[in-house]
C-alpha cells in the first residue's frame, strides 16, 4: 500500500501511541512486585501508569483527528480509528487495576505472589507481541498476521494462570468479602491480556481486508 505524507505521520503516531501503552506494560510488573513486597513505592508506580496512560490519550486524539482530516482511504480509516481505540484500552485497563490494587488492597497470601508476578509478566508478554504486531502492519502483513497468534498463545497463558489463582482463592481462602476482592483483582489484571488480543483481532481484520 502506498503511503503518502499524511499516512507516514500518522503511522509515526501509532507507533508512538503503542508505545506509550507498552510503557503502561512495562510499570504493570513494577507495580504488582512493589506492592506484594508492601513497598510504598507501588503508589508512585500507579501514578506513573497513569501518566503513561494520560500521554497515550492525547496521541490517540491526534491521530483521530488527522484520519478524520483524510489520512489513508476511506475504505482503511475505520479500521485505523478501531485498532488504536482497541490498543488504548489496554493502558485504561491497566490503569483501572493499578487504581484497585492501591486502593482495594487486596490480601494475596503469600503462596500465591509468585502466581500473581506470573499472570502479570504473561500480560506483558501479550502485550509486546501486539505491539510488534501493529508495527508490523504497516511494514509487513503477512509477518503482522503471524504475530496475532502469539498474541493469543500469551493470552491463553494468563488465561491457564487466572484459572489456577481462582481456584486456590475459593478453596483457600474462608472470608467470602476477601474472595470477591481477590477474585476481581486477578481478573482485571487477566482482562489486560484479553484487551490485547482483542486488539490483535482487529489487526487480523485489516490484514485481511488489505490482502484482498
Amino acid at each position: 500500500m502506498f503511503f503518502g505524507k499524511a499516512e507516514k505521520k500518522v503511522i509515526e503516531l501509532v507507533r508512538k501511541h503503542s508505545e506509550l501503552v507498552g510503557e503502561c506494560l512495562d510499570l504493570l510488573v513494577k507495580v504488582v512486585s512493589e506492592y506484594l513486597e508492601g513497598n510504598p513505592e507501588c503508589n508512585e508506580v500507579s501514578f506513573a501508569i497513569h501518566q503513561a496512560e494520560h500521554r497515550a490519550d492525547e496521541v490517540r486524539r491526534e491521530i483521530q483527528t488527522r484520519i478524520s482530516q483524510g489520512a489513508f482511504l476511506p475504505f482503511y480509516r475505520t479500521d485505523y480509528i478501531l485498532l488504536v481505540d482497541m490498543v488504548d484500552k489496554i493502558a485504561n485497563r491497566t490503569v483501572e487495576f493499578s487504581k484497585a490494587l492501591i486502593t482495594e488492597r487486596p490480601l494475596f497470601p503469600k503462596e500465591m505472589h509468585k502466581e500473581i508476578l506470573e499472570l502479570a509478566e504473561g500480560v506483558v508478554e501479550a502485550g509486546r507481541e501486539l505491539r510488534q504486531a501493529v508495527t508490523g502492519l504497516f511494514d509487513d502483513i503477512e509477518t503482522a498476521a503471524g504475530l496475532v497468534e502469539d498474541v493469543s498463545a500469551a493470552e491463553q497463558k494468563t488465561d491457564s494462570i487466572e484459572w489456577s489463582l481462582l481456584k486456590k482463592i475459593f478453596s483457600d481462602i474462608e472470608d467470602r468479602g476477601e474472595q470477591l476482592v481477590l477474585r476481581d483483582t486477578v481478573s482485571r489484571l487477566a482482562g489486560i491480556a484479553d484487551a490485547a488480543e482483542n486488539a490483535a483481532d482487529r489487526i487480523l481484520i485489516t490484514v485481511t481486508k488489505q490482502s484482498s
